[in-house]
């Protein structure tokens, strides 16, 4: 189903279309009379081969951009300032990147025809779009005036607090996006609402002055349902700098979105994901020949390990790894693994420092049930145990698990559940700081860590 606060979506791409068709067909006229001053007609310019390629080609090249750009997002909620200053830099940047693959060959008389060409393309570019989108945010604006669309919102917190922001959204001098669909005053730390009661997108935490496990315990309910989150935040807050607004109407909000990474870096992490693990697999498949053979006949058993780990939001899936313990090492019991454990084959020590038997889980990742870099996956059984003390460790599942992460190249391997929760501290530093950039880094150490032989053997 999809979401109040992307709606608007469709037509904002569309008229992101129309402008970049009408921006280039405006450019093209103006560089054959400005700039190579000559005179021709519509039949001569359907016949020029640059014309019709840039009608095709350059207004799908700019909505990629603008899809990777994060542009396609959360319309409902769009400062139209705000985007007239992201346009600019759109503009500003593609017209860089279209100027140096169309433009730079073009006939010219001097130098400065050059600046004509770029910054006429940039500027065109720019008014015309600009005047779309904001054609279009205006339009969504009103609608939200009326009441025609909005993003059904749940209010949770003390009653002044709820009060007070119902009260704001209503009479705000900007209409803003949210619609109150219902309210949940919690006068009691362990007060707890059921998702099921309510249908709703956003949820505004309203607690005050209330403490921080309270709050932090209702994040990470709602973060884990997809609900985008957002926090009315108190004194300490605003004077530390952890807060800036981002309106000057309304309740100042903190907003915790749901996603942690923008549409191009989840799909180069993906890409990045499924070539290295096919490459792993094709190129080392005689080394993993010859560990199989080798686990088969050093001890009694199968070859391979399966065990169901929580991945991503909570989802069971099988890891699969080189059997480096003795055959039925846990009889029924899930038991945590330990530096001395006398349940661990010879191989499967040599294997474990070297992290070879981790090696098969490269198909997991092929499969996407994991990635190469992201948290380790545990199980229920010691998750259960975890969240007890430490419930921020379900915030872990808002990433595919991974066969590296930052708790594995800081901390190493858990033989305990205490083990966990301090390598849960780097992990929850990865989520935080995710990007594409911090994957590599992460790769990088791991392989130095793989050379020198320093993998932990204690782990489960």
């Amino acid at each position: 189903m999809r979401k109040n606060a992307n709606k608007g979506i469709l037509l904002y791409a569309v008229t992101d279309y129309m402008a970049a068709l009408l921006s280039w067909f405006c450019f093209f006229l103006f560089r054959k009379t400005y700039i190579e001053h000559v005179s021709f007609s519509i039949a001569e310019l359907l016949q020029d081969t640059k014309f019709v390629y840039g009608l095709l080609l350059i207004p799908v090249c700019w909505l990629v951009y603008y899809f990777f750009s994060n542009t396609y997002t959360s319309v409902l909620k769009k400062s139209r300032l705000g985007e007239i200053f992201r346009t600019a830099i759109q503009a500003f940047i593609g017209g860089i990147l279209l100027f140096f693959s169309l433009m730079l060959n073009d006939i010219i008389k001097g130098y400065k025809d050059y600046y004509f060409l770029f910054f006429g393309f940039m500027l065109l570019h720019f008014f015309i779009t600009v005047f779309f989108r904001i054609s279009v945010l205006s339009f969504i604006k009103s609608q939200i005036g009326n009441g025609t669309i909005s993003i059904p919102t749940l209010l949770v917190g003390t009653k002044e607090n709820c009060e007070k922001i119902e009260q704001e959204i209503k009479t705000s001098k900007i209409k803003l996006p949210y619609s109150i669909v219902d309210k949940v005053i919690l006068n009691k730390a362990d007060d707890k609402i059921t998702l099921s009661e309510f249908n709703f997108e956003d949820v505004i935490l309203a607690f005050g002055s209330t403490s921080t496990q309270t709050i932090e315990n209702h994040i990470i309910y709602f973060l884990n349902k997809g609900k985008t989150v957002q926090i009315l935040p108190d004194e300490l807050d605003i004077l530390s700098g952890k807060f800036k607004t981002q309106s000057i109407f309304g309740s100042p909000l903190i907003e915790i979105p749901t996603d942690l990474m923008t549409p191009w870096e989840k799909i180069t992490k993906r890409i990045a994901d499924i070539l290295l693990s096919f490459t792993g697999l094709l190129l080392l498949s005689p080394v993993l020949l010859v560990v199989a053979l080798k686990v088969k006949r050093s001890s009694k058993g199968s070859v391979f390990f399966l065990q169901d780990r929580v991945g991503l939001n909570g989802r069971l899936f099988s890891i699969i790894k080189f059997r480096s313990m003795i055959e039925n090492a846990e009889n029924g019991t899930p038991r945590l693994s330990s530096e001395n454990d006398e349940r661990i084959t010879p191989f499967g020590k040599t294997m474990r420092k070297y992290r070879i038997d981790e090696l098969p889980q490269l198909w997991n990742v092929l499969k996407s049930d994991m990635s190469l870099v992201g948290p380790r996956p545990e199980r229920k059984f010691f998750i259960d145990q975890i969240i007890q003390t430490a419930p921020q460790y379900q915030l872990l599942q808002r990433v595919k698990p991974g066969i590296t992460s930052l708790g594995m190249v800081k901390f190493g391997y858990a033989s305990t559940v205490e083990e966990m929760h301090q390598r849960m501290r780097y992990d929850l530093l990865y989520i935080e700081n995710i990007s594409f950039l911090m994957d590599v880094k992460i790769l990088i150490y791991t392989a130095m860590i793989l050379w020198k032989g320093k993998g932990k053997i204690n782990k489960p």
